[in-house]
């Protein structure tokens, strides 16, 4: 169940995750600034985000670090006593995958490309792998849906459906470390 009381698609529990903010770091005309998250409980019992940040002028990159330390720690006590609730890597599967692509990458598309990727998703990608976990989505198990979906398909057509799912699984190893990405030239097309 998630923090707004949804569960997730595949009905396992998720995991707990902690917003441990590190700081996003940057150095402009020699000024060292670092922009970090405060989360802040509302009566209503959702969060207010609030994005903050602060300048080091004259500092090194260490001594920044060192001086915006204490404030990261006071924000990380703080976000500690509150946790989200998100899908452990493990129950997700490429469906979710999908999900966050047609939200994150879909609206800065062409919208030929999207009718393609979407059709290659509906006629072929989904039917076959949709329900598998990103742990069990390897190099193997997409050569075996190459070899499923090539006979009485054009080595082209193979080619580009493979494409659109390799394009996703790479797009998903951006957001979510436990995915590995797929390299075309690994697999065998017939």
């Amino acid at each position: 169940m998630y923090a707004n009381g949804k569960e997730n698609a595949s009905g396992k529990k998720p995991a707990l995750r902690r917003r441990f903010q590190e700081g996003s770091w940057r150095c402009r005309n020699g000024v060292w600034s670092c922009k970090y998250r405060e989360y802040v409980d509302r009566a209503d019992g959702t969060q207010k985000t609030f994005d903050r940040g602060k300048s080091f002028p004259g500092l090194s990159e260490r001594a920044a670090k060192a001086a915006m330390q204490p404030i990261l720690n006071t924000v990380n006590a703080a976000n500690k006593a509150e946790a989200q609730l998100v899908v452990s890597p493990a129950s997700r599967t490429l469906n979710d995958i999908v999900g966050d692509y047609r939200k994150l990458v879909v609206p800065h598309r062409k919208p030929r490309g999207v009718e393609t990727t979407e059709s290659h998703l509906r006629a072929h990608i989904i039917p076959e792998l949709g329900q598998v976990s990103l742990t069990q989505l390897d190099v193997r198990r997409v050569q075996e849906f190459v070899n499923k979906i090539s006979p009485g398909r054009s080595g082209k057509m193979v080619e580009n459906i493979v494409l659109t799912l390799t394009g996703i699984i790479r797009h998903a190893s951006k957001w979510d470390k436990e995915v590995q990405p797929i390299n075309v030239s690994d697999l065998t097309m017939l």
